[in-house]
């Protein structure tokens, strides 16, 4: 997407609000996998994430008041793990996922925490 150029100040807000004007939906679960595409440290908005979280994405309302509140979700998002990889339950995860799935060392650890998080709201 040519709005995307360069990526340096991209954020989920803008992300999600490019996307809405150029599909008509809000598309908060894309917007942060595309946000973690262009920056790995940046965690995942999933169904699975957001259970696991006891978090639930807005669903009424108009696009705009939508996409406001998801905003505000996600950073609540960002900010849980933020403190959860302060820790040793974090670092014990990752430690095991490495043991586990040593083929993936080199992927980030919110990736790794993504993981964890979604294989157990799947459940």
């Amino acid at each position: 997407m040519k709005d995307f150029q360069g990526c340096e100040n991209i954020d989920f807000g803008m992300i999600q609000l490019r996307l809405w004007q150029a599909t008509g939906f809000v598309e908060s679960s894309f917007s942060s996998k595309m946000l973690a595409t262009l920056d790995p440290s940046k965690p995942i908005w999933d169904a699975n994430v957001l259970k696991m979280l006891k978090m639930k994405a807005p669903i009424s309302g108009t696009p705009e008041t939508r996409m406001s509140l998801a905003v505000v979700i996600y950073d609540r998002i960002c900010r849980w793990y933020e403190e959860f990889m302060k820790m040793e339950t974090a670092a014990q995860m990752i430690e095991r996922f490495d043991r586990e799935l040593p083929e993936m060392t080199e992927i980030s650890a919110v990736k790794k925490i993504d993981f964890i998080l979604w294989a157990g709201g799947a459940q």
